[in-house]
């Protein structure tokens, strides 16, 4: 049996289910266009039309990180559901059991603080109750569910 890595779990489910969107994690340092996942889920959505990005490490942005959010500039993506700029946990944080709406408080602040962010349009950036980023898309429970339950088969 051919051995399947995770990322083509990723991308055989989205292209069994229509209403399967892929969630890219990539830190902010890295050119969208080279990130693996990308690459693989090109074959198969090549005009990234259910496809997300969240930018994970922004705390550690390139210079033209706001253009770079917003599709604009190389190594960027333009993507119909968007790109979205999270601030990740540090160690220390996550030990400390740091409340969770302290730490969106935090994230929030961050973004407010950043002169790199002042003009980011804020569906571009995970503020508030995370419902204001990801264009206001949001990706259903059942349909991660029926993907969970597709990749559990292949595994098999």
């Amino acid at each position: 049996m051919e051995k399947i890595s995770l990322p083509q779990i990723v991308v055989v489910g989205d292209q069994s289910f229509e209403s399967v969107v892929v969630l890219h994690v990539i830190p902010s340092s890295v050119d969208f266009t080279t990130s693996e996942s990308i690459k693989i889920c090109q074959r198969y959505d090549p005009r990234y039309e259910r496809q997300i990005i969240a930018v994970s490490k922004i705390d550690k942005h390139d210079k033209g990180i706001a253009e770079k959010l917003q599709g604009i500039g190389s190594g960027s993506l333009s993507l119909p559901l968007g790109c979205v700029a999270v601030l990740n946990r540090k160690q220390e944080e996550i030990d400390a059991k740091v409340p969770f709406e302290e730490m969106r408080r935090r994230e929030e602040e961050f973004f407010q603080a950043n002169p790199a962010f002042a003009d980011v349009p804020k569906e571009y950036l995970d503020v508030g109750n995370g419902r204001e980023g990801l264009h206001g898309q949001s990706v259903l429970l059942g349909d991660l569910q029926e993907f969970e339950r597709k990749r559990k088969h292949i595994e098999q």
